[in-house]
């Protein structure tokens, strides 16, 4: 399945850095609904470096970290069954996400890894990896 990215943009902060804002687009709207709870239709990945590499051996690294609490009885989306759940307690999820690429021609492509850890409550990790590219205008 792929989520696409349908708006965004590349500054630098006050120090210098680069800060990417992206808007987000899962292919169902189910799945739209289930990002928009978790706080993944929209995010602010960081990186230390001041402009994006054009070379493969040294690709500009972002990074995105945050931790949401879900409320007992929030309604989410059962991604094993496809049907909404209400869930009967609680949860925080921390998550972590990298974003590794280089820019080529009009396009800022490479390799992302998320990881969702649902805690000691309820002991689910979720590995998330693959390849994006975005064209750059």
């Amino acid at each position: 399945m792929q989520t696409f990215v349908i708006d965004g943009s590349v500054e630098r902060d006050e120090q210098g850095q680069l800060v990417a804002y992206l808007k987000t687009q899962a292919p169902f709207r189910e799945m739209q609904e289930f990002n928009e709870k978790l706080g993944f239709d929209g995010f602010e990945l960081r990186s230390p470096d001041a402009s994006l590499s054009a070379d493969p051996a040294r690709p500009t690294v972002f990074t995105y970290e945050a931790t949401l609490d879900l409320p007992k009885d929030a309604e989410l989306l059962d991604i094993n069954t496809w049907k909404r759940i209400l869930l009967p307690i609680a949860l925080r999820c921390h998550t972590v996400a990298t974003a590794s690429g280089v820019l080529v021609h009009n396009a800022f492509a490479g390799s992302f890894s998320t990881s969702l850890d649902f805690g000691h409550e309820v002991p689910m990790k979720f590995a998330l990896e693959g390849d994006f590219a975005i064209r750059v205008v």
